[in-house]
Parts: C-alpha cells; sequence; structure tokens
C-alpha cells in the first residue's frame, strides 16, 4: 500500500500528472449547462419577465429554435462519427430513438398545452424547451464518450 501511494506522490511532484482532458472540461460545461435545461429554470430566464403571455411564449420560442438547431447539429455529427466507425446498427437506432423521442416530446408537450387557459400555452412552450435542451445536451455526452 506504501508503494503506491510514494510512486503517486512522486508522479505528481516530479509534475507527470496528466491535467484534465478537453474531454473532460466539456463534460463539465455540459453539466453546468444541464442547468438550462430545468423546466423553469435558468434556461426560461429572463422570459418569465415579460409583460404578457404571448411575449412570453414568443420569448421560450427563440430558446427552443436554438436548441432545436443545437440538437440538430449534434444529431448530425454523432451520425456521422458512428458512420465513420462503421456502425451502422447504431445509426439506425440513433435514427429510430431519435423518432420515438420526437413523438414522445411532442404529445407529452401537447398534453400541457390542453391544460387551458393561457398557462398552458406557457407550460407546453417551456416543455419543448426544457426536454429539447435536455435532449440536445444529451446526444452531446453521448458525441464526447
Amino acid at each position: 500500500m506504501f508503494l503506491p501511494r510514494c510512486f503517486l506522490a512522486m508522479m505528481l511532484i516530479a509534475g507527470f500528472a496528466c491535467p484534465l482532458s478537453a474531454q473532460q472540461v466539456d463534460l463539465d460545461k455540459l453539466n453546468q449547462q444541464a442547468l438550462e435545461a430545468v423546466p423553469y429554470g435558468l434556461g426560461y430566464q429572463p422570459c418569465d419577465q415579460m409583460p404578457n403571455t404571448i411575449a412570453v411564449i414568443e420569448c421560450v420560442g427563440q430558446k427552443t429554435d436554438a436548441w432545436d438547431n443545437r440538437l440538430n447539429a449534434v444529431y448530425g455529427q454523432l451520425r456521422s462519427r458512428l458512420k465513420e466507425w462503421g456502425r451502422q446498427d447504431q445509426v439506425i437506432r440513433l435514427r429510430d430513438a431519435q423518432r420515438a423521442w420526437i413523438a414522445y416530446r411532442d404529445q407529452n408537450c401537447a398534453y400541457y398545452a390542453h391544460v387551458g387557459g393561457s398557462i398552458g400555452r406557457i407550460e407546453a412552450a417551456e416543455c419543448l424547451r426544457s426536454m429539447t435542451a435536455a435532449r440536445a445536451i444529451e446526444l452531446e455526452r453521448a458525441l464526447l464518450n
């Protein structure tokens, strides 16, 4: 037990310890960004300060569009990487999973839209934003692995 600790201490003193990899830094960044995907969390701001329902929905919609663009980009990158690796089976699984996820997201958020009143429209918009953000971050993590 003494030898491994001693060896590790010598490695650290000699400067042989590896710095955080770019992959670790990217994961840390993604973990921080995950807070934006929480419903009514950081990603919802500043939409909660808008003067009326229509403005809130438009604000959330713009954020959803940005996350959707990010999701589409990472989905394409992940598919390309899987193709490069000759993993056509995984390309098909990813495609099928993405289609199923889109159907689930749309049905799940439609439920909130029919809650009633203006709050239902805000709930549905926020559902789309937070779910899209979470999926984009999920695929970005998969791309790093």
